[in-house]
């Protein structure tokens, strides 16, 4: 061994007792001993199922307490505020915390080892409660060398040196950020009801047996998609960012008197869901600010979404009509009668195909009796008039009868401009206007 490897080989040696004389010292370096107690466990007791259900975690950090509860199959932040979490860094929290082992426990300040000033237990700046099965406190001190920390369980008064995993969950990342990004509507078969106020227009949409109607002062057939149309706008919602939790900044954001609101009520919740949205708050234009209520109060957590997305509730009561005129579908009819001035025409359909009559005649083949029931069953509303029915003649009336379909649809055609009709269905109130250009596919 020459001159020169021994100086390395001593300068190494004199690192490594440095290193070692300082993890031996109090403070933010490492306390801990060279040898873990024989004892050495996990801290809260362990259970062999975690029932979420029964769960509830209570954080405070900061002074700021947070509660964390297991509600109709999700993660909520239930308190101060109220909004649903993602699963993940709640799920990770709880296993974190009930695999937490340590490697060293001692009384403070015994032997020379650190005090609860200098551990930061004193005064912790995060502490995790666990109430339920398993239950149990953990009192988050400094974070040391070596990928370690200090805690405290319970009302054991020692320190317990631990892996630091908890305390990189709980002292670096806040709750706020573990909220989802996108809001818990449930299906269209479970709500009851729908409400969409914009200014001082109000549509309430009812669904019963699957069949969704206005609720007065609106009438007239309700499109079979326009409830869950509404329901798919909202369930599409990406949340921006979060805004804030203060009830402060509401009226700043538009949110103390929404442009819009969308009220859903289901039997899955207790409450109506609301949904509120503000003034569009950035200086690109591009998002707009919305509170999500869950519980019957307003929300004070103001998100941003996009305003693009938010355009999908700007719709008036014809734009969730039910367009068809008929509802009788083209493959379910049995026979259509069009009478007019001019002339009956019967359509008749028999396992040969259609036969067409006129004035109880029959017609030549040339009159495709299939394109009429299309032309008949496609007659769909271009605008609508909620007015009285007019009082002259009408042009045609068209009969409709259906295999499966208890009562006919009659269809009474009125003139309303030159280029339109009106078409008014059964003893309905709406007049659906069609055009002339359409009509023009009936015989005469």
């Amino acid at each position: 061994m020459n001159t020169r490897t021994t100086l390395i080989l001593f300068v190494l040696v004199l690192i490594a007792a440095g290193a070692a004389r300082l993890l031996g010292q109090r403070g933010d370096g490492a306390d801990i001993r060279s040898t873990a107690p024989s004892d050495s466990a996990v801290l809260l007791p362990s259970v062999d199922t975690i029932d979420e259900r029964n769960l509830r975690l209570r954080i405070t950090r900061d002074e700021r307490h947070t509660t964390i509860a297991f509600e109709r199959q999700r993660w909520m932040q239930t308190e101060p505020v109220r909004f649903a979490l993602r699963a993940e860094p709640v799920q990770q929290v709880i296993t974190t915390a009930l695999s937490l082992r340590y490697v060293d426990r001692f009384e403070p300040g015994a032997d020379g080892r650190v005090t609860l000033d200098e551990a930061g237990l004193s005064a912790p700046r995060v502490v995790l409660t666990l109430e339920g099965e398993p239950a149990g406190t953990l009192r988050l001190g400094k974070r040391i060398l070596g990928g370690r920390a200090y805690v405290q369980v319970d009302d054991d008064p020692r320190i317990h040196v631990v892996g630091d995993a908890l305390h990189a969950l709980l002292l670096y990342s806040d709750v706020r950020t573990w909220r989802a990004r996108s809001l818990d509507v449930p299906p269209a078969g479970r709500v009851r009801s729908i409400e969409l106020r914009r200014g001082d227009t109000v549509i309430e949409l009812t669904q019963t047996e699957g069949e969704w109607r206005f609720a007065p002062p609106h009438v007239g057939r309700v499109d079979a998609s326009s409830g869950a149309a509404l329901l798919d706008v909202v369930a599409g919602f990406h949340i921006a960012e979060f805004l804030g939790d203060d009830p402060r900044q509401l009226s700043a954001l538009g949110l103390d008197q929404p442009g819009t609101t969308l009220s859903i009520t289901s039997s899955d919740h207790p409450h109506p869901l609301v949904l509120r949205l503000g003034e569009v708050h950035d200086l690109a234009g591009r998002h707009r600010a919305a509170t999500w209520s869950t519980d019957g109060d307003v929300s004070s957590v103001a998100f941003s979404i996009r305003d693009a997305d938010a355009a999908g509730l700007n719709v008036g009561v014809d734009d969730l009509r039910d367009p068809r005129v008929t509802v009788i579908a083209a493959e379910a009819v049995r026979r259509i009668e069009l009478s007019s001035d001019s002339a009956d025409i019967e359509l008749v359909r028999g396992v040969e195909g259609v036969t067409v009559t006129r004035d109880g005649i029959v017609l030549e083949a040339e009159h495709d009796g299939e394109a009429i029931i299309t032309a008949v069953t496609d007659l769909h509303a271009e605008s609508y008039a909620v007015l009285p029915r007019p009082d002259t003649p009408t042009l045609m009336t068209i009969t409709i009868e259906g295999i499966g379909y208890a009562e006919p649809d009659v269809l009474r055609i009125y003139q309303h401009t030159t280029d339109t009709a009106f078409v008014y269905r059964n003893d309905e109130p709406i007049g659906h206007i069609v055009t002339r250009e359409t009509l023009r596919a009936l015989p005469d």
